[in-house]
């Protein structure tokens, strides 16, 4: 039997981020939450329901509104919109469905990006636990090596999420889970992710391919002394491409359009 292809074209925000900084210090030391740089508000309220599930002894109210089903003999995909009751930050940034507002029933791969990216060439990821060698930290404050690896968190249509690390042996992950994931090389780049094929106990396969991008600029002139500026692109999330079934009779294929440039600067200036 000849397997059906269904496609689903959602209409969906795909920025690309730009983050910027600036403060009058004289090097590049940063608090935690700068060095921490998050994917998009939708990638990262979709991940807050990983992190935060609801506690029924806090009394937080959901509110779940049903927009369409996709189905087929052997696959559905159901989208939605939930909403989460919780004091909301006033520099918190609002997706593109409203602030405190997710789109369900898709998923995706997110990026938590810790120091610099993992797979920025010019500063790789090199752990060490006890090393004497001055040159290493100079590297590090120099920004030519990381030692601080990134955070991933991949969620399936189905509610399944769990967070992991990629380090030189592969995937590490960070909780139980049943779900096997897979990481598929850049072809362009030794360090980074082509995409992420994810296989659920039941044998359906996920595959994540669209990438989401980020441009990060940490822009610092001191009173005295060399500048030292950050800068990288890197991807913060990788989307929802494909479903397939366990029988591979069938399978559902997402399309995603372009909108807007999300920016954040934080900075006197």
């Amino acid at each position: 039997m000849k397997p059906v292809i269904y496609t689903l074209i959602a209409t969906l925000l795909f920025p690309a981020l730009t983050a910027h900084g600036a403060d009058n210090i004289p090097d590049a030391a940063r608090t935690v939450s700068e060095r921490v740089v998050e994917p998009s508000p939708d990638v990262a309220t979709a991940r807050r329901y990983a992190d935060f599930p609801v506690s029924y002894a806090t009394g937080s109210a959901s509110i779940s509104l049903p927009l369409m089903t996709l189905s087929t003999p052997t696959l559905s995909v159901s989208l939605g919109l939930d909403y989460r009751c919780e004091a909301k930050r006033v520099d918190e940034p609002a997706g593109w469905v409203g602030l405190g507002w997710t789109l369900t029933g898709l998923g995706s791969v997110s990026r938590q990006i810790c120091g610099m990216p993992d797979d920025w060439h010019l500063s790789p990821l090199d752990l060490r636990a006890y090393s004497k060698d001055v040159d290493y930290y100079n590297a590090l404050l120099d920004q030519k090596k990381d030692a601080q690896p990134d955070r991933y968190t991949v969620t399936t249509p189905d509610g399944a999420s769990v967070s992991f690390m990629i380090l030189k042996y592969g995937v590490e992950l960070l909780g139980y889970t049943e779900l096997r994931i897979d990481r598929v090389e850049d072809p362009d780049n030794e360090f980074g992710t082509e995409k992420f094929i994810v296989t659920s106990p039941d044998g359906t396969v996920y595959e994540y391919a669209e990438k989401e991008r980020i441009e990060y600029l940490y822009d610092v002139e001191p009173k005295s002394g060399s500048t030292h500026n950050t800068y990288y692109t890197a991807t913060s999330a990788w989307h929802l491409t494909k479903i397939v079934a366990p029988e591979r009779s069938d399978s559902i294929m997402i399309d995603y359009a372009a909108g807007t440039t999300w920016t954040k600067s934080k900075g006197a200036n």
